[in-house]
């Protein structure tokens, strides 16, 4: 007998069991949301894949860390070596930060840096400056001032340019090589700046031949005028002060002024002693001793260390100076601000023999703010160089006695205390300013 054929109703029968089948499977697969779906969609291979991927690039990118590290270090190793000249020089000039304002001393040669511009009798005297060969305020600028004169003799002017602007730019370069030489004195920037206007002042009318003549002219008045007629001024005003059986102190070579009043005096026929007080490196009053032999003069000489001994017998004290400030400072070798401090101590009159060209606007306090470094294989012991393991010897070419410790400045105008240093500064600019161009 035949199955009859399902009805409608028994035909979803049979289907019941599978949808609860379906809803059941869709229970169990509730459990983790999205990301596990995620994670399923990435195979096993394509998981390998990635890692293999990030493997190579993290072994890339130590390879590159591996090579900047030693061009690094190799950069470190030849930047080590090219310094390692420096420091040398740098152990050698090191010098205390309290001076490492000034500027350094270098031994200067003549080499291939030195310009074609420069005068063959500028570069001579830059290197005889450096050597030492050339000292003293009044000598360096004389040398400078003949220097000058030779320069300008042999100076020819372009046709396409003004003598007064050709003139002084040739000036400026032969300055400055004397100045990279060593620096200049007060007594050298008075006679540059008296140069330098005397050019400026020339006519555009004037010729080669005339310049020359009123330059050279000036410059040799500038020596006679501010340098040779004050020297014999001041002799003869110092002479006044000493006097028979006195004993008279000085410093180191003294200076021009000093030994000029010295000859004065013994041309008087003064019977006076006079006790040379000498100190390291330059020990100038070496060659004081001679001079004071020839003119007949009775002459004790003692180091430093000895000054109270010497002070105790003085009577005056004969110093030079290299400048002389507004506030009444004096400038000179050091040592002598010792032998002033002593004297003052002891009430013996301290008298300064100073030419009123060196005097200087500016006002100087101590020894530190501006100087000169010297050489310091100077100060080793029977030329002993300078080695990192001698403690950088440091050697101050001058130092500065106070006005309180200097009793008067003897002058081309008369004795004057310190205190007037200003006054005739300012009276010396407005003559300078107002004296007509000769």
């Amino acid at each position: 007998m035949a199955t009859p054929p399902p009805t409608s109703g028994s035909a979803e029968a049979p289907d019941c069991p599978n949808v609860n089948n379906v809803n059941n499977n869709n229970n169990n697969n509730k459990g983790p949301p999205a990301s596990s779906t995620k994670k399923a969609t990435t195979t096993k291979a394509e998981r390998r894949a990635l890692q293999e991927k990030q493997r190579a690039a993290k072994a890339a990118l130590r390879g590159e860390g591996e090579g900047a590290k030693k061009s690094e270090g190799a950069k470190k190793s030849d930047g080590a070596k090219k310094k390692e000249p420096p420091k040398e020089t740098n152990d050698r000039e090191e010098s205390p930060s309290i001076v490492s304002h000034l500027v350094p001393f270098t031994k200067r040669t003549i080499g291939p840096t030195v310009s074609t511009g420069v005068h063959p009798e500028i570069v001579s005297l830059g290197l005889r400056y450096a050597s030492g060969a050339v000292d003293g305020a009044n000598l360096r600028c004389v040398a400078m001032v003949a220097a000058f004169k030779a320069a300008v003799r042999d100076y020819s002017c372009p046709t396409d340019a003004a003598i007064a602007r050709d003139l002084d730019k040739k000036l400026k370069t032969m300055i400055q090589f004397l100045i990279d030489c060593r620096p200049h004195s007060v007594s050298m920037g008075a006679a540059i700046k008296h140069t330098r206007a005397v050019v400026s002042r020339l006519a555009p009318e004037t010729t080669e031949a005339e310049a020359k003549v009123t330059v050279r002219e000036a410059l040799d008045r500038f020596v006679h005028e501010r340098i040779v007629l004050p020297g014999r001024v001041i002799a003869e005003r110092g002479a006044e002060k000493i006097r028979d059986g006195d004993v008279v102190v000085t410093f180191g070579a003294g200076g021009d002024a000093v030994r000029a009043v010295f000859a004065a005096a013994a041309r008087r026929k003064s019977r006076f002693r006079v006790v040379v007080v000498d100190a390291r490196p330059k020990l100038g009053g070496r060659s004081l001793l001679p001079f004071l032999h020839g003119l007949g003069v009775e002459t004790t000489y003692v180091l430093l260390g000895a000054v109270a001994a010497a002070i105790r017998l003085a009577t005056t004290v004969f110093v030079g100076a290299e400048a002389l400030f507004s506030n009444g400072a004096a400038l000179a070798d050091a040592g002598t601000a010792a032998v002033a401090m002593t004297a003052a101590h002891a009430h013996v009159p301290v008298l300064v023999c100073c030419e009123t060209y060196k005097f200087h606007a500016k006002v100087q306090l101590d020894s530190l703010s501006w100087n000169e470094l010297g050489d310091p294989d100077d100060l080793g012991a029977g030329g002993e160089p300078t080695t990192k393991t001698t403690n950088n010897r440091l050697y101050l070419r001058y130092d500065v006695t106070p006005d309180t410790d200097i009793t008067a400045v003897i002058t081309e105008h008369g004795l004057v205390p310190p205190s007037a240093c200003a006054v005739l500064v300012r009276e010396l600019e407005l003559q300078q300013a107002d004296a007509p161009p000769r």
